[in-house]
């Protein structure tokens, strides 16, 4: 067919086939979208609230004033900022650590939570340097822990975000100004702006010869300024335990620099043999690392950079308590739980709390029979103990008193934290928030506070958006 008549018919044929292009791709969007992680993600922003005074003394009596549920395996992040942030498979969310009111929340219905936690101990702006900041979580996609982002913990704002690689099977860490993931067999640090400052081990996609690290299990994980330690067990080692020291940041060192190495390249500081089937990482330092060690004795031995071994010290942990920590497969947790002050830190061994002073690298003592990590209140901690929470010297360990908590007969692990006036205890996956009941019905504001927002606040907003794209270097 030729002629008007011709192109006419060839015109509505060509009208016809775009229109039929175009839904189709319409369909294609719509399913899309359906599967998408946009329709799948949901955050629920809440208000700037007064950050509270922290605790500074004990209260004389508790009581319990709510009850949320988490994860048995993240316990509540009891939040500076004054927020109570719980996890669920797929959602994390904060509530008002005085009422127990929901704030805020964000969930990935198209995901799992595979970590979680935070390690704020100051209400400071999540702008600052120095440290990773905010409430982090990791989300598996596949086989890896891998869409990772940090939150405002009194609004629920999205703050730094990236991608990782560690097994789904990851536990987090922080220290020094760094945050941590570890799985099996790879260990990934990053600054505090997410950058990724180094990956060891079995790197999944590796871009240099001869970067990988093979053939060891990973159990623990401690972070300083520049170096940080691993616990590994090797098969090339048979039973005994290794420590490995590497550097937190090789491109930044003058060390690393000088040999082209960067955070997918470099070569330990230093490969030791404990001598001790099970240990666990104390504390670190620049140069020095602590570790606890079971065999021949349990002792608090100080290797250096180069490998030596500098100093051992007896130590009243039982071998018991140590080979529980390490208990990986039992599911004991693949870092050692810690909870830091401005001069110490507190580190539970199985049923024991070792206070380390930082500087020197020094266990100044030793408790027995304690149910969880503590929380520190000026220069006391609250410590969970079967018959409540003991009061102890931060610096000598003595128990001045023991507040009563009933828990109802519950006997598992209790982790606590303190917000403003409110002692939060995690029960396995219940979280009670307890408060004097002779004290203030409302928490005084901190004098000096910085709620970590440096946006105009959004009060209520309710939206539902995908993460921005994630960073992967």
């Amino acid at each position: 067919m030729s002629g008007p008549r011709g192109l006419a018919a060839r015109r509505r044929r060509d009208r016809t086939i775009a229109a039929l292009i175009a839904a189709v791709l319409a369909v294609a969007g719509v399913v899309v979208y359906l599967k998408s992680d946009a329709r799948a993600t949901t955050l629920n922003l809440g208000e700037t609230l007064p950050v509270p005074a922290a605790m500074t003394e004990a209260p004389a009596a508790l009581r319990p004033v709510w009850e949320l549920s988490t994860l048995a395996r993240f316990p509540a992040v009891a939040s500076p900022y004054g927020t109570v942030v719980t996890a669920g498979e797929h959602t994390i969310t904060g509530y008002d650590s005085v009422t127990g009111a929901q704030r805020w929340s964000y969930s990935r219905s198209n995901l799992l939570l595979c970590a979680f936690g935070s390690g704020d101990t100051q209400p400071q702006s999540l702008s600052l340097s120095g440290a990773v900041r905010g409430v982090f979580t990791g989300y598996s996609k596949g086989d890896a822990c891998s869409e990772l982002t940090t939150f405002n913990p009194a609004t629920g704002e999205r703050n730094k975000q990236r991608t990782g690689f560690t097994g789904v099977a990851s536990d987090l860490a922080f220290g020094g100004p760094y945050g941590g993931l570890i799985s099996t067999d790879l260990v990934e640090l990053w600054r505090y702006d997410l950058v990724r400052t180094i990956q060891y081990g079995n790197q999944p996609e590796p871009t240099k010869p001869n970067s990988r690290h093979l053939g060891c299990d990973f159990v623990d994980l401690a972070m300083a300024t520049t170096q940080f330690g691993t616990i590994e067990h090797c098969a090339a080692a048979g039973t005994s335990a290794q420590l490995v020291l590497n550097y937190a940041d090789p491109g930044a060192t003058a060390d690393g620099k000088s040999k082209g190495w960067d955070a997918l390249r470099s070569d330990p500081r230093a490969t030791i043999d404990l001598g001790s089937d099970h240990a666990r990482l104390l504390s670190m330092s620049p140069e020095e690392a602590l570790v606890l060690v079971a065999s021949p004795s349990p002792a608090a031995v100080v290797y250096n950079s180069t490998g030596a071994e500098v100093s051992r010290v007896p130590v009243g942990v039982p071998a018991a308590d140590i080979e529980a920590a390490d208990d990986i497969a039992g599911g004991q947790p693949r870092v050692t739980p810690v909870v830091l002050s401005a001069t110490a830190r507190y580190v539970l061994v199985g049923s024991s709390l070792v206070a380390v002073r930082t500087d020197g690298l020094q266990v100044l003592w030793t408790m027995p029979g304690v149910l969880g990590k503590p929380a520190v209140i000026g220069n006391q901690l609250l410590v969970p103990v079967a018959d409540g929470l003991a009061v102890v010297d931060s610096e000598t360990g003595r128990t001045a008193t023991t507040v009563p908590v009933d828990r109802a007969g519950y006997q598992g692990t209790v982790t606590v934290g303190t917000i403003g006036n409110t002692v939060v205890e995690t029960r396995g996956t219940t979280v009670i928030g307890l408060r004097d009941p002779n004290g203030p019905a409302v928490d005084a504001p901190a004098t000096t506070q910085s709620s970590g927002r440096d946006r105009p606040p959004v009060f209520g907003t309710s939206s539902t958006a995908a993460p921005t794209g994630p960073q992967v270097g």
